[in-house]
């Protein structure tokens, strides 16, 4: 479908750069806002950038802190251990088929740390 239409339209009113000044200023404006945001983006990216080796380092110092704990749990005897747990010193005392006297079950009860 063609249009035999000999009158132009005239598009002059949509020029931005019509109004030199409005347009310089317009074009001043994007700038800046550009460079604000890249200063924004770039801040992030610093960040983002710091923030995995931060995160590994916390939780390497964490490991350390507990290693002692670990270690020490893993070296002591599973009766001692079970004695400071009430729960364990009940499923000890059922496994071994013993009713214990109240005086035990409450005595277990304040170990609790």
């Amino acid at each position: 479908m063609e249009i035999d239409d000999d009158d132009r339209i005239d598009f002059s009113p949509l020029d931005p750069t019509r109004d030199g000044m409005r347009f310089e200023r317009f074009v001043r404006t994007v700038a800046a806002r550009a460079a604000a945001g890249r200063r924004h983006a770039v801040m992030w990216a610093f960040t983002i950038r710091w923030w995995r080796p931060a995160l590994i380092l916390a939780a390497m110092l964490t490991l350390f802190a507990w290693a002692p704990w670990l270690m020490a749990t893993a070296r002591t005897d599973s009766g001692a251990l079970a004695m400071a747990d009430p729960a364990a010193t009940l499923v000890q005392w059922v496994h071994n088929g013993k009713m214990p006297s109240a005086y035990e079950m409450l005595d277990s009860l304040r170990r609790v740390p």
